[in-house]
């Protein structure tokens, strides 16, 4: 014989008031120890944008502001930008979407063994350091201003693969490159069907584009703050 189990009323305006005062002590001690965390970035953060930002867009948001570049004259970026997504439709595909990613894969992962290889010894083993010492709630790494390029090497890395931890280049990649995604998406899908040769044909120019890039962001943090911040986003 299996009895009901009866809740009265009463109790069960206890168990929701008890659980509205948990979930109101959870969201205030979680709050406070993401205000203590990015303190010195939100500090840079208008109010109301704070709001409606996450722990890492304030970072993100921060550090843009600390590594913004002065202006130059001329529209170099935007003409890259431009004639890297305007190309000829040949008549006959030639591979497939999903193959078309895989080429492009593996030709990302050739071009940063090569950029990294010409690094010095110096700059290898500052790489091997960084990784050990990176700080996953601010983001950084100290780098001396001699070793700026391997730490342009890394956050390139970084943004082309989609991590958020420089320890992930050394593992096994779970999903597809996130950076090759995304650069691949501002292709139209008829270009990506039709033309897939000139597709790839543009990518090391467009790796070139970001590790220079990266290059200037990263002497901007070691010149101003003198850490420098793997915040793949910077590059996008």
């Amino acid at each position: 014989m299996v009895l009901p189990i009866l809740v009265p009323p009463t109790a069960v305006r206890e168990v929701a008031h008890a659980s509205t005062i948990t979930q109101a002590l959870w969201v205030q001690t979680g709050l406070a120890q993401s205000r203590y965390r990015v303190a010195g970035a939100a500090r840079s953060v208008p109010a109301p944008v704070q709001s409606m930002m996450g722990e890492r867009a304030k970072l993100v948001h921060h550090w843009r502001r600390v590594a913004r570049p002065p202006r130059r004259r001329g529209r170099a970026s935007k003409e890259h930008v431009t004639t890297s997504r305007t190309i000829a439709l040949d008549a006959s595909p030639q591979l497939s979407t999903p193959e078309l990613l895989g080429d492009c894969a593996r030709l990302m992962r050739l071009l940063l063994r090569r950029s990294r290889a010409r690094l010095s010894h110096t700059h290898r083993r500052a790489i091997a350091r960084a990784t050990r010492r990176f700080d996953l709630h601010s983001a950084t790494i100290k780098v001396l201003p001699d070793h700026a390029d391997a730490a342009a090497w890394l956050l390139a890395a970084m943004h082309w693969w989609g991590c958020r931890h420089p320890a992930a280049l050394a593992c096994e990649p779970l999903h597809p490159p996130t950076g090759i995604v995304r650069w691949l998406s501002g292709f139209d899908v008829r270009q990506q069907v039709n033309s897939p040769r000139e597709v790839i044909s543009m990518l090391p120019r467009s790796m070139v584009f970001i590790e220079r890039r990266s290059r200037e962001l990263v002497a901007a943090m070691i010149r101003r703050r003198g850490v420098v911040a793997l915040l793949p986003e910077l590059l996008r």
